[in-house]
């Protein structure tokens, strides 16, 4: 290879490694990031749940009495919001597992594949072009010694033709 086409190989290599080395990997951890923020989201909202429905039991307990049954409601109505608004996060999160989180874990290993066949086709190219052109010189070597011979023996024969 010449140097320049050298350069620009090595670049092209650099350029795939780096591709796989550190974007890749920083996506794969970014979808591991998405996975564990929505496993913390879950686990908040199971200890939500149980906060929330103490919170309804003390309040309808607090119906109960005379002297703190509006505390009592307003209690019950935090838990009911409360869960109503955890439901609906909980819906988001799931679509944002689903839609978000898995199709990016999809597309990140289908990139990683056509990265790693990408590369496989061009260095078998690079190495195909460089055989073909090994295969070149060599032919247009041994021409050029088939020539020089073919010249040498014809002058030779030409010599000993002419001195008879």
């Amino acid at each position: 290879m010449s140097g320049t086409s050298d350069l620009l190989h090595k670049s092209t290599l650099s350029v795939y490694s780096n591709l796989m080395d550190q974007f890749n990997p920083g996506l794969q951890n970014l979808v591991t990031l998405g996975n564990s923020y929505v496993k913390a989201f879950q686990a908040l909202g199971v200890c939500s749940e149980a906060y929330f429905s103490a919170v309804a039991k003390m309040g309808e307990q607090a119906m109960h009495t005379l002297s703190s049954r509006s505390l009592g409601d307003v209690l019950v109505q935090i838990s009911e919001t409360q869960r109503r608004l955890t439901a609906e996060m909980e819906g988001v999160f799931r679509w944002f597992q689903v839609e978000v989180l898995q199709a990016m874990e999809k597309k990140v290993k289908l990139d990683e594949e056509y990265m790693d066949g990408s590369r496989r086709v061009y260095e078998l190219e690079v190495r195909n072009q460089a055989e073909a052109l090994e295969k070149q010189l060599r032919r247009g070597t041994f021409r050029d010694s088939l020539v020089h011979t073919l010249s040498c023996n014809t002058h030779t024969n030409l010599q000993v033709h002419c001195s008879r």
